[in-house]
């Protein structure tokens, strides 16, 4: 899956990553390439029993190029899971990759980054190749791609490529929106108990020794099934969430299957799990069109919707704001100073706000 979680400044998408990436999956992995015997091979994973499965982790700043090396070193055999309970893939490579800043990751331009992470998420694929200009050919067998970032509405708007809605990229996110009121800062901040923390960790130490297809629990696959070709409503109506409903189905479903082994060990969905499965994805849904409001719009159209966030923060607390701090607020995102007038005429002609004399209103 791969989830971004958006927000302003100070809106707690960075913090929300602690506990689960810093504080317990990196007790249970490494970054690939560091096996058994490597100086930098942490003692924890041997605490927890996870020598010969431990997870794959990269929390830093990486390049595309970074990403193709890692994911092949990441790959391992898993004779285990081959036969007729775990298919007919003798490979295991599941990676988790964390970008607490989405821009420095996501090249607007960046094709070949594009076009790998939109084939990476069904993984489905029994091998993927890729070749780089610096370091050749890559043959990534079985890739299975968690991907975990942070951005604000803005960086994630303007660093996803132009054309991720048309190829696929931008159907296979699921953006989470946080719109409240910024965390508040303290000195201290409340600790996390470390039984709690060992015991995250335990959790998911069983998850990754479950072996097997995951099923539906006896009559739930046909409800469900009914669901789906109705549409699993409420459908969202966005018309930049086309390409998304045509992949609602596995989102959802890959959300069950995390709510399931969360919850047990049975490798059955159960209804339950299909509920709170729904509850999440329609949540997340709801507030999708906001985040995605941006996308496809020239410098001009975000330019104008920019400003004129701006100038409705400001309105909420005063009738009005003089034209002077407009100029200023319009000169600190255009290129040059000779685009200022247009962009404040451009703006009054389109009704994006009212000016009289010299004071500027909310339209």
């Amino acid at each position: 899956m791969y989830v971004i979680l958006v927000g302003g400044p100070s809106s707690g998408k960075t913090a929300s990553m602690n506990v689960p990436i810093r504080w317990v999956m990196k007790r249970l992995g490494t970054t690939p390439g560091i096996r058994k015997g490597h100086p930098d091979y942490p003692h924890s994973i041997r605490v927890y029993g996870l020598e010969d499965r431990h997870l794959h982790l990269i929390t830093g700043r990486i390049t595309p190029e970074q990403l193709f090396v890692d994911m092949r070193d990441a790959q391992r055999l898993d004779l285990a899971a081959f036969g007729p309970a775990g298919g007919n893939r003798e490979y295991e490579n599941a990676l988790t990759l964390v970008t607490a800043e989405f821009g420095a990751f996501m090249q607007r331009d960046n094709h070949s980054l594009q076009i790998f992470m939109t084939d990476a998420w069904d993984g489905l694929k029994d091998e993927l190749s890729y070749r780089t200009k610096n370091n050749g050919q890559f043959l990534i067998r079985a890739p299975a791609l968690n991907w975990l970032a942070a951005a604000t509405p803005s960086e994630f708007v303007n660093q996803m490529p132009e054309n991720a809605q048309s190829q696929g990229l931008l159907s296979r996110l699921v953006p989470v929106l946080y719109d409240g009121p910024p965390i508040p800062d303290q000195l201290r901040y409340p600790e996390i108990g470390e039984d709690y923390l060992d015991a995250l960790a335990r959790d998911l130490v069983r998850i990754t020794q479950l072996r097997g297809p995951i099923q539906f629990a006896p009559g739930l696959e046909a409800k469900v099934d009914r669901e789906i070709q109705a549409g699993l409503l409420p459908q969202p109506s966005d018309p930049l969430l086309a390409e998304y409903c045509g992949r609602r189905k596995a989102h959802f479903i890959k959300t069950a299957i995390a709510v399931s082994v969360a919850r047990s060990d049975s490798l059955i969905i159960t209804e339950r799990d299909w509920f709170d499965a729904k509850e999440i994805m329609f949540a997340a849904e709801a507030d999708m069109p906001r985040v995605l409001a941006n996308f496809g719009m020239g410098k001009a159209g975000r330019l104008a919707a920019d400003v004129e966030r701006h100038v409705n923060s400001l309105l909420q607390y005063r009738s009005s704001m003089p034209m002077s701090m407009l100029r200023r607020e319009v000169l600190r995102r255009v290129s040059s100073a000779s685009e200022v007038e247009p962009t404040i005429r451009a703006l009054v002609d389109t009704g994006v706000i009212k000016v009289t004399e010299n004071i500027v209103r909310a339209a």
